[in-house]
């Protein structure tokens, strides 16, 4: 008699294939359990909350519990815990804010980047810090307590003055504010008063995120008096060409002027 293969039978195949099934279910049943525990835990169970620059309005102000008001740069994030303005005014920043802060002598608001704290009652400054360790805090309206942890040393800033420390420096310095693009990334507004081209240039550069090349000596170009409002980069590009009688051209992704010939 030849070989032959006996095949179960159709009802056997038949639960074989539904404990199959149940049984990969109910694995996806606790996969998606376990995720929506981590879920819960990381978003809903965490004390610390964080508000990110880069997903709101660079002039979309932020409001926290206490009534302040916070505008974020680009790349710039606060984190606070969620009891922020119950028994603490607490935050910390990484990158560049404006704040509004809503006045509270019996809670003082306190903002800590890199190693320096700012400490308020009620006053309107910006705070920038980089990746070098620097930290500026300038001041609009009010008066402002700017500290660094490693120093017992603490300056007091009022409205029109600037606070900097950097990280090579053994201290922090005040001096007057005389920036006036300080809050040209929240305004929009770049203002230049007989301002050396190529320290003009940076700014326009920090603003509009491009890189900017002058063929030439920048000392043979004369100084820059102008205003930039809320302008296209086209339209800052077509200005300069014309208050320089240069032309420029894009090569990969710089933008490089030339003198007309």
């Amino acid at each position: 008699m030849g070989d032959y293969i006996e095949l179960p039978n159709s009802k056997t195949l038949s639960i074989d294939f539904k404990k199959n099934n149940l049984i990969r279910l109910a694995a996806m049943l606790i996969v998606l359990l376990g995720i929506s525990v981590l879920l819960k835990t990381i978003v809903f169970d965490s004390k610390q909350l964080i508000i990110a620059g880069n997903d709101i309005n660079i002039n979309e102000p932020f409001k926290l519990a206490d009534g302040s008001i916070v505008y974020l740069n680009r790349n710039s994030e606060i984190s606070f815990s969620k009891d922020f303005g119950k028994d603490n005014r607490n935050l910390s920043l990484k990158g560049e804010a404006f704040f509004e802060v809503k006045r509270n002598e019996e809670l003082p608001f306190r903002i800590t980047t890199l190693e320096s704290t700012v400490e308020v009652l009620g006053t309107s400054f910006n705070i920038y810090s980089d990746e070098s360790e620097e930290v500026k805090v300038s001041v609009v309206s009010g008066l402002v307590a700017f500290s660094i942890s490693k120093q017992d040393e603490t300056l007091m800033l009022k409205a029109g003055e600037q606070g900097i420390y950097s990280a090579d420096q053994t201290g922090v310095r005040k001096e007057k504010l005389k920036d006036n693009n300080f809050l040209a990334w929240k305004t929009g507004v770049l203002k230049f008063e007989e301002t050396p081209l190529q320290e003009a240039i940076q700014l326009i550069q920090k603003y509009y995120l491009r890189e900017i090349v002058f063929e030439g000596e920048h000392a043979n170009f004369p100084n820059l008096t102008t205003t930039f409002d809320n302008q296209p980069l086209e339209a800052v590009l077509d200005e300069l060409n014309l208050l320089f009688n240069t032309k420029h051209e894009i090569i990969n992704d710089t933008i490089i002027f030339k003198p007309n010939s």
